[in-house]
């Protein structure tokens, strides 16, 4: 089932807007932020907004600007901003910051890519500041909006003084560091909504790329993999996985007895009941139908009994349905196995070729990725017969392609 995370901290069932893991990614990181809040204080956390671009002087290139209005430095005219597209590029520029400026600035944080409208990368930071400052009683957010910071403490503007030397020189422009202005849970729910905007919007570049970043932590964050929903819904799909599981001939297990980090208790408690530690081991099905497996069982449950069934009915017909997609799913792990060490071996040959052109060594084979077993265990034992002075039997190439 696929949720709507942006109603107000609450879990509602939703159509379509995130699959299963990602909703788990930006369910931990609301509890990730709302743990930040209520460990250090929600007066000590800010939400810093990265713009990522150059200040680029039609004359001069690009420059660091002086002053707030981004004039050149050599002939005092405005500049104009020119963003970053580039999800690699804005990744390196945030990575440096990461390891010479929030350091100063952050305890600790959790860092949310976001795609503009016009395709324009920024970075929004919830973070606990690295000093014990109260940066939010007193401060004024309608004044601030109206470009009157008064209201600001000293330590805060101090640190936007900061923010405007450094950042240019990082490859960053405008930035705009705050206190939380509601609650930790509302800024939470806020900034959760940036990884459903961009796995909706997100352009074929940037599949695999990271939405979420955490520092600071020492691994001690909530991570999607570490808990699992504790919901009716999340319940009954467990029930009937393994019922599924028992038609095939498979296994699962509930390993509840084991010991749990408090930590993980810790972020259980402060979902309300909404998730529990990772106890369903699936790992019999991980083996047989591939890292995708809950994704594969899930069809098979949709294809044999739909969407709406509870309770599996268990009947000839189902069985023989379920137990025909099950093989079905599995020989299509087994051919992208057989895909995957095929193009290993052709990529191991390719290397071997390399490295046999620049020794001088003449392979009886020519210079091509291989495209079975058979071809490129003939290669391989070729080079170990020049290296050893030996010869392979030519039955053992039938005895291996099973002929």
């Amino acid at each position: 089932m696929e949720f709507d995370l942006l109603d107000g901290g609450e879990l509602i069932p939703e159509t379509r807007l995130l699959t299963g893991s990602q909703a788990k990614t930006a369910f931990a990181l609301r509890l990730n932020c709302a743990h930040m809040a209520e460990k250090y204080g929600v007066n000590r956390c800010g939400f810093l907004t990265l713009t990522v671009g150059d200040w680029v002087c039609p004359t001069h290139g690009k420059q660091i600007p002086t002053g707030i209005r981004g004039n050149c430095p050599c002939c005092k005219k405005p500049m104009p901003f020119q963003q970053v597209f580039d999800m690699a590029e804005a990744s390196r520029r945030l990575h440096n910051l990461l390891r010479r400026v929030l350091p100063a600035i952050f305890l600790l944080g959790v860092i949310v890519t976001e795609r503009c409208k016009n395709g324009a990368i920024h970075f929004h930071i919830f973070g606990v500041l690295l000093h014990d400052w109260d940066i939010r009683t007193g401060f004024n957010f309608d004044q601030v909006k109206r470009r009157n910071y008064t209201s600001a403490c000293a330590e805060l503007r101090g640190v936007w003084a900061e923010l405007r030397r450094v950042l240019p020189k990082y490859g960053f422009g405008r930035s705009e560091l705050l206190p939380v202005r509601k609650t930790g849970a509302a800024l939470a729910s806020y900034i959760s909504k940036y990884i459903e905007k961009n796995v909706m919007k997100r352009p074929a570049a940037d599949k695999g790329k990271k939405l979420v970043r955490y520092f600071g932590w020492d691994k001690g964050q909530l991570k999607p993999n570490e808990f699992e929903w504790d919901s009716q819904g999340g319940q009954t799909w467990r029930s009937k996985i393994g019922q599924l599981s028992k038609i095939g001939g498979l296994r699962v297990w509930d390993n509840s007895a084991n010991e749990v980090e408090s930590r993980l208790l810790e972020f259980c408690d402060l979902s309300s009941g909404k998730i529990r530690p990772k106890c369903f081991n699936g790992s019999m099905l991980r083996a047989t139908f591939g890292p995708r497996w809950a994704y594969t069982a899930t069809n098979i449950l949709r294809q044999v009994w739909g969407d709406d069934c509870d309770v599996l009915q268990i009947t000839p017909r189902a069985v023989r349905l379920a137990q025909d997609l099950l093989i079905e799913a599995r020989r299509k792990h087994e051919r992208e196995l057989v895909e995957t060490f095929r193009w290993l071996k052709g990529l191991e040959i390719n290397a071997i070729l390399v490295e046999s052109q620049a020794t001088g060594i003449q392979l009886p084979f020519p210079p091509l990725a291989f495209q079975d077993e058979e071809t490129a265990t003939r290669a391989w034992w070729a080079i170990e017969e020049q290296a050893a002075g030996f010869t392979v039997p030519e039955d053992y190439f039938g005895a291996v392609s099973g002929n």
